[in-house]
């Protein structure tokens, strides 16, 4: 995906961050998944310019847009807790991926795959 797009695609995530709860992205170097947070609109232009990602939010470092092969949306998870060597119920998280494929589809045509479990935005195939 080109640089112009990517921008659009985070402008987009940006301005509607309130319905994005997690977000990983895969680069196309490693298999590793990082936590990304999206920002909220009035950070865009500190998170982004226009090659990639500034070195901030939780992305571990400067990202340009032709390293990221994907962007992964959980449609939910789960984060277990222990207090000492009591375990906790665990958290449970949901964010409704219908919603975010809705406005990633408003920048164009975008390669995406949904199902049950995730939205998966692809930078390379």
């Amino acid at each position: 995906m080109s640089n112009t797009k990517w921008r659009e695609v985070f402008r987009v995530l940006c301005l509607n961050d309130s319905l994005i709860k997690l977000c990983f992205e895969k680069q196309i170097h490693g298999k590793r998944l990082r936590q990304f947070r999206i920002p909220p609109f009035d950070e865009y232009n500190f998170a982004f310019n226009s090659t990639g990602i500034t070195d901030c939010y939780g992305a571990g470092g400067p990202i340009l847009f032709n390293e990221i092969q994907e962007l992964i949306f959980p449609a939910s998870w789960e984060i277990q807790r222990m207090m000492r060597n009591e375990k906790l119920t665990p958290f449970v998280g949901t964010q409704n991926i219908v919603e975010i494929k809705n406005v990633i589809d408003k920048v164009g045509q975008i390669e995406t795959y949904l199902d049950e479990d995730n939205l998966i935005v692809y930078g390379y195939r």
